[in-house]
């Protein structure tokens, strides 16, 4: 299930993130050019895993000076087994568990700083995915990392990307009206009620929040 959101030319990534973080949303922030899809993992308004371009693993071990390419390509023809490149090379004595977390980490940092070069493509959110293998076993990356420096048109259009944001929390589309919008809002609220046997509380918090905000930036 997913919300469009729009175009990226119409806002900017810092945006959308910014706003999801303020949200503590849960989902992904799909892009996708045409020529490719690219996903962002978000937990609690975290940035947990990162899909999409090269980087690849190896790559990153090649180029921190841990392994040469030979002994790279190597090591991967031994072990053809459906094991991860840095678990074969952990368990191999290649690297420690903690090069490979370092990798992993700069690896989904790199990926990360790649979308910001995108000037358009269209923006989805979708609601949460599982993870991809490896990605719980990081910590997720700060806000500071996501966000700082970052291009941001907030100045310009400051509540329009939370708005945003707060509709695909409702999964409602950019166009929804006030009715759409009460309607919605009415029904997930009895749905997670505690006393309704919707025991989901983040997910009601995450609903007060999306209301509160569309409410204060009503058109």
């Amino acid at each position: 299930m997913f919300t469009e959101i729009g175009r990226l030319r119409d806002s900017t990534l810092g945006d959308l993130l910014g706003a999801c973080i303020r949200a503590r949303l849960d989902g992904s922030l799909v892009l996708d050019d045409g020529a490719g899809v690219r996903r962002i993992h978000l937990r609690r308004g975290e940035v947990w895993a990162v899909e999409g371009e090269p980087p690849r693993f190896g790559a990153l071990v090649v180029a921190a000076g841990a392994l040469s390419e030979g002994e790279l390509e190597a090591e991967i023809h031994r072990d053809r087994g459906e094991r991860r490149i840095g678990q074969k090379l952990v368990l191999a004595r290649r690297i420690s568990s903690a090069t490979r977390d370092a990798l992993l980490r700069a690896q989904r940092a790199a990926r990360l700083d790649a979308l910001f070069g995108i000037e358009d493509c269209e923006v989805r959110w979708c609601a949460p995915s599982p993870l991809p293998i490896g990605a719980a076993e990081l910590p997720p990356l700060p806000p500071s990392r996501v966000l700082a420096g970052r291009p941001r048109r907030r100045a310009r259009a400051p509540m329009e990307t939370e708005r945003r944001a707060a509709l695909a929390a409702l999964d409602l589309p950019a166009d929804a009206s006030r009715g759409d919008i009460r309607s919605r809002y009415r029904s997930l609220v009895i749905d997670l009620h505690p006393d309704r046997g919707g025991a989901r509380e983040h997910r009601l918090r995450e609903v007060l929040s999306a209301w509160r905000t569309l409410s204060s930036t009503a058109p």
